[in-house]
């Protein structure tokens, strides 16, 4: 990110990132965009998982990117419970309470009442994490748990066109004196109980669980970032000294969150608006002399006062990337 020029901010507020991506087409030379309605799936591996995080667009204006929200974009590790498309069992709604009535076995226990289950339809329309969230038995439940184990796909739900996970729920009715078994919301229970446990399935992928994912309609700059909220209070803009600020690029890496910050130039002088203050950040400064790198890293902590003495050092093109690798250690 440092060595293509780019940073983290979105219209001037500071963004944490959870990882970058270029993606291009062309043919015969000439670059291509997708076709209408149609999209690409991404994933950005992640180590935890952060809330809020969105898929954002980068867009260059001079020598500064800066990051949109794409709008259009879905949240593909998301489970949803409002789609604009349902899922629908294979076969329809008929099918399933069939299956789900030939399938389940009563046992000797004198009970009725209602069972009530919830499970995610993944974008592929296999079922998955199962469970009960309010039983009537240990033997009941875990007789209900079995059926629903052995259900055949879904038509996935959808968001925009886009198939998405969605948490089903599907209680059913006991009624112990005739074994019948139905999906009816009415039902009569003489001896209400309190549920035993929540029972879980976790059939889970592994792609539900350490990547976030996202459709996008673009192609080009994309970002998994969020947006960072602080008290007006702790914002600054905070400065570097140079002596020649015409020919220097500095940025600084926030070291308690994904963060990186360009700075822009003024006399004698690199700024970062909108930075925060009393963060420990590592300053990253590439100046280049006669066409050759040289090399300013120091570690401090963000002030009202600004920044100076940073001692540039040469390296070669190879140090140079070498040394940027290193900083791969924060976060």
């Amino acid at each position: 990110m440092i060595l293509g020029g780019l940073s983290t901010t979105s219209n001037g507020k500071l963004l944490e990132t959870g990882g970058m991506l270029y993606i291009s087409a062309t043919t015969n030379g000439e670059k291509c965009d997708l076709k209408k309605g149609k999209n690409i799936e991404i994933a950005f591996p992640k180590k935890n998982n952060k809330d809020g995080m969105q898929l954002f667009n980068g867009n260059w204006k001079k020598d500064q990117i800066n990051w949109t929200v794409n709008k259009n974009s879905v949240d593909l590790a998301q489970t949803f419970t409002n789609v604009d498309e349902r899922p629908v069992y294979i076969g329809g709604n008929e099918a399933l309470y069939k299956f789900i009535g030939s399938n389940y076995r009563n046992s000797d226990e004198e009970i009725s009442g209602k069972i009530y289950a919830s499970f995610v339809v993944n974008r592929e329309g296999n079922v998955t994490n199962i469970k009960i969230t309010k039983g009537l038995s240990r033997k009941a439940d875990d007789e209900y748990l079995r059926v629903l184990k052995k259900l055949g796909k879904f038509t996935p739900g959808k968001v925009q066109g886009v198939p998405v996970n969605f948490t089903y729920t599907l209680p059913i009715t006991i009624k112990s004196e005739d074994s019948d078994i139905s999906n009816s919301r009415n039902y009569s229970n003489n001896r209400p109980q309190e549920p035993y446990s929540t029972k879980t399935d976790e059939n889970i992928k592994a792609d539900e669980i350490s990547y976030y994912m996202f459709s996008s309609t673009k192609l080009g700059y994309l970002n998994c970032d969020r947006f960072l909220y602080y008290i007006p209070s702790m914002v600054i803009n905070y400065g570097v000294i140079v002596e020649d600020e015409s020919n220097v690029s500095i940025n600084i890496i926030y070291h308690s969150f994904k963060s990186i910050m360009k700075g822009e130039l003024s006399p004698k002088k690199v700024i970062f608006y909108n930075s925060l203050l009393k963060e420990k950040i590592t300053i990253v400064a590439i100046k280049y002399f006669e066409g050759k790198p040289f090399l300013a890293i120091k570690e401090t902590t963000t002030s009202e006062k600004s920044e100076k003495d940073l001692q540039f050092n040469p390296v070669t093109p190879e140090e140079l990337k070498d040394e940027i690798i290193k900083l791969n250690k924060f976060n």
